[in-house]
């Protein structure tokens, strides 16, 4: 898995016309994360927006926000970052703000699928284009591009990933598990969490022809270690015989590892997560988290940059665009970990 940078690809006015999902997706395995995409100062003049709905706290939002910004210096626009601090009425407040500097495109990671759907008419009306990052935004907002990973893919592999580990274990009659999500109404661990029962259900299903997959405790820790961890050990101090966890990002994985180290239970839970942090790359090395999915935020970073300098320049780009994300264990995870990554 490339961390370095390479020489950023370039592409013609006609390959763009020609290129489909699947091309540019190649392009991304080849070339890496770290590798900033097009010709250096091709976007110059273009003003762009980009409303975050938070930082602190996430590494993970940390590195898409870096990568958007190098991206766009790397292609000669200009780019403002707004940080929502997580907050939905924020957001909303920041939109306005940002409409009054007339971007020429603006770049929304979303806090709620449909909070912002008000503000983001406002800019329908005054010609500017949306391009959603990360989050899902309601279809109605009608993004020009919309940039992530697929949530009910990455679920989906996920929750295989685990039923294999299960059934590796034996675990054929009921099992026990924890799950533990994002936000409630969050549309990426909606679907996140039903790709994860679907595949886990659906490899049982083919194995041993039944499934008595039993979530004690499904609970919310908002993407992060700290209230990830503390559900953690409430939940297993209340079921010490749950056999699964199954955390929906690598930020509430930290959370659940730590969790799991004061109860002296690494390595006795099977655990799984989705984003490809290093960190958690690096325990699924050592056996003590069995599977993680790839999803790395550079890669959304600077492509929703490079697609929204594309369309201002009167180029084709995809509507959806789903960064590589494949599944991690502890039999691949030496192709992936790096210890230099920068995430």
């Amino acid at each position: 898995y490339p961390i370095q940078r390479l020489e950023p690809p370039v592409f013609t006015k006609e390959q763009l016309e020609e290129m489909g999902v699947e091309d540019f997706r190649k392009v991304a395995e080849e070339i890496g994360p770290e590798t900033l995409i097009g010709a250096q100062g091709e976007g110059k003049g273009f003003k762009i927006a980009f409303s975050q709905r938070g930082l602190a706290g996430s590494e993970w939002w940390e590195n898409l926000v870096r990568k958007a910004k190098e991206e766009a210096e790397w292609l000669g626009a200009e780019i403002t970052v707004i940080d929502a601090d997580r907050r939905e009425d924020k957001q909303m407040a920041d939109l306005l703000s940002i409409l009054a500097q007339k971007p020429d495109a603006l770049v929304i990671n979303p806090q709620h699928p449909t909070a912002v759907l008000q503000a983001l008419g406002k800019f329908k009306a005054a010609g500017i284009p949306i391009f959603v990052v990360n989050s899902d935004l309601d279809p109605r907002g009608e993004p020009v591009c919309f940039v992530s990973g697929d949530s009910f893919e990455m679920g989906y592999n996920l929750g295989w990933a685990l039923a294999e580990e299960c059934l590796k274990r034996g675990f054929t009659e009921e099992i026990k598990a924890l799950e533990i999500g994002g936000f409630p109404g969050d549309l990426v661990s909606l679907r996140r969490r039903q790709g994860i029962m679907a595949g886990f259900n659906e490899l049982m299903f083919q194995k041993t022809g039944k499934c008595h997959l039993n979530i004690v405790s499904q609970q919310f820790g908002n993407w992060l270690p700290e209230p990830s961890m503390k559900i953690t050990q409430d939940v297993l101090t209340a079921h010490p015989d749950v056999q699964v966890i199954f955390a929906e990002c690598d930020g509430t994985a930290q959370g659940v590892i730590a969790g799991l180290e004061s109860l002296g239970m690494v390595g006795k839970v099977i655990g799984g997560s989705i984003d490809g942090r290093k960190q958690i790359l690096q325990r699924v090395m050592n056996g003590d988290w069995t599977a993680d999915v790839m999803q790395d935020p550079r890669h959304q970073g600077k492509w929703v940059v490079y697609f929204a300098i594309q369309h201002l320049k009167g180029n084709k780009i995809p509507s959806t665009f789903y960064i590589p994300t494949p599944v991690v264990t502890k039999e691949t995870a030496a192709k992936y970990y790096n210890p230099d990554s920068l995430y």
